[in-house]
C-alpha cells in the first residue's frame, strides 16, 4: 500500500476575512484533473461550528476551485461536507478554504493551508477536520498568585496576559460567574490588571477563589480558576487598654497599680509598652513601666494635686506602634491627724490653779489634711 504524505500548514496570517455574498457559485470538473484526494470536515466561525446544511465549503489552489459540497450530512449531531479534491499534480500544490454561512450569507476565508496528496485523506465521519477561521485563546496567566493584605481598594494586584495561536490578537479579560468564583466580588478588571474591589484581610480569609475569561478579538474565549494566597503583613496595634487608672494617695514609689494590654491583628505578635513624649505626657516622669506594670515613681498626695496625665506606646516585632494619652486619678485617702491644738498651740498652755471640777481648762483642735474631718478626743496611757 503506498504510503501516503502531507504537509499541514497555518499561514502566518490570521487575520479574519469576512464577505457579504450571495450564495456562491462555487464549481469543479473533476474529468479536467487527475489526481484526488478527500476530506470529511466540519465548519467553524469564531468558535461556533455552524449547523445549517445550506452551508457549503470550497477549496481552491489560487482562485480556482478544485472542491466544494454542502455541509449536509449530519453525522452525530454534526452538520459535515464529504468532498473530493481534485490536482493535476500528484502532491505539492497548496490547498486554502473557504466557508459561506448560509444564516449570516457570508463567505470565510480559512487561515488554513494543506498540501495536496494524491489519496490522502483527512478527517472522518465520527471524527471530521475542523476548518476554523478563528483559534481560541488557549492560556490565560497572571504574573503572581499572591498579593499582600490590607491593599487600597482598586489596587493592582497581578497582570493578566493570554496565549493564542492566532498572531496580533486583542484579548479583553474579566470575572465570569460558575466553578471556582467564590470571592470574585473582591476583585474587579480594568484593562490587563487584576484589582481588589475591598480591604482584603489575612487574619479574615487567607485565600481567594476566582473564575476569570479571556475574550479574543473575534469572541472565542478561555476560562480558568485562579487561587490566589493572601500575604500576611504584619500590622501595627491599634489599642492600649489599662485594668486601673486610679491609684491611692501615699503608696511607696515603684507600687504597681496597673497592668496595661494591647490589640494587635497579628496573633500572638510580642507586644511592648513604654512612655513616650507628645500629647498628653505632662506627667510621664511621676511614672514607670515595667513589662506590661504602670508603677508610681513617687509618692502621691491627693491634697496636693490628684490629675496626672502619660503618654503610653505599644510597639510589636516589627516596630509598629500605637499611642495613646492616659490620665491617672489619685484617690483620696483618709490622713492621719497631724497634730492636736491645745488653746491654739502646738506645744503647750496653762491654766490657773484650784479651778473647780468640771471647769473649762483649755479647747482641743487638730491639723489634719483631710477637710471637713470630725474628731474624737480621749487620754490614753503611756
Amino acid at each position: 500500500m503506498k504510503k501516503l504524505f502531507y504537509i499541514l500548514t497555518v499561514l502566518g496570517s490570521l487575520t479574519l476575512s469576512k464577505v457579504q455574498a450571495a450564495a456562491p457559485s462555487w464549481t469543479v470538473n473533476p474529468g479536467s484533473f487527475q489526481y484526488n484526494m478527500t476530506m470529511v470536515a466540519v465548519a467553524s466561525i469564531n468558535c461556533t461550528e455552524l449547523t445549517n446544511a445550506s452551508n457549503r465549503i470550497g477549496v481552491f489552489v489560487g482562485n480556482q476551485c478544485r472542491g466544494t459540497a454542502l455541509t449536509s450530512q449530519v453525522v452525530n449531531g454534526r452538520y459535515t461536507v464529504s468532498l473530493f479534491i481534485y490536482s493535476n499534480s500528484v502532491q505539492g500544490e497548496t490547498l486554502t478554504f473557504k466557508v459561506y454561512n448560509a444564516s449570516q450569507d457570508s463567505v470565510y476565508d480559512i487561515p488554513t493551508s494543506i498540501g495536496f496528496q494524491q489519496n490522502a485523506s483527512f478527517g472522518t465521519s465520527n471524527v471530521p477536520y475542523v476548518l476554523l477561521n478563528n483559534n481560541p485563546p488557549s492560556m490565560l496567566s497572571v504574573s503572581t498568585n499572591s498579593f499582600n493584605e490590607n491593599l487600597s481598594i482598586n489596587s493592582t494586584v497581578a497582570t493578566l496576559s493570554a496565549t493564542d495561536p492566532d498572531a496580533a490578537e486583542i484579548f479583553t479579560y474579566a470575572l465570569v460567574n460558575g466553578e471556582g468564583s467564590t470571592h470574585n466580588s473582591l476583585f474587579n478588571i480594568s484593562g490587563t490588571n487584576l484589582r481588589v474591589s475591598s480591604l482584603i484581610n489575612y487574619e479574615t480569609l487567607k485565600t481567594c477563589n476566582i473564575r476569570l475569561r479571556v475574550t479574543d478579538s473575534r469572541t472565542c474565549s478561555y476560562e480558568r480558576t485562579l487561587t490566589l494566597n493572601v500575604n500576611d503583613i504584619n500590622e501595627a496595634p491599634y489599642a492600649i487598654y489599662i485594668n486601673d487608672s486610679t491609684l491611692n494617695e501615699n503608696l511607696p514609689a515603684n507600687t504597681v497599680f496597673a497592668s496595661l494590654s494591647g490589640v494587635d491583628p497579628d496573633a500572638d505578635d510580642v507586644l511592648n509598652f513604654s512612655l513616650v513624649s507628645g500629647a498628653g505626657d505632662s506627667n510621664n516622669a511621676s511614672f514607670i513601666i515595667v513589662g506590661n506594670t504602670l508603677r508610681s515613681a513617687q509618692s502621691f498626695n491627693f491634697e496636693a494635686k490628684s490629675t496626672y496625665g502619660i503618654r503610653v506606646r505599644v510597639r510589636d516585632a516589627s516596630n509598629n506602634f500605637y499611642d495613646r494619652a492616659i490620665v491617672i486619678m489619685v484617690r483620696n485617702v483618709n490622713d492621719n491627724p497631724s497634730n492636736i491644738l491645745i488653746n491654739g498651740s502646738a506645744n503647750s498652755a496653762s491654766f490657773a490653779e484650784n479651778r473647780g471640777i468640771g471647769s473649762l481648762v483649755a479647747t482641743l483642735a487638730t491639723s489634719d489634711e483631710d477637710a471637713g474631718s470630725q474628731f474624737a478626743y480621749s487620754f490614753i496611757n503611756t
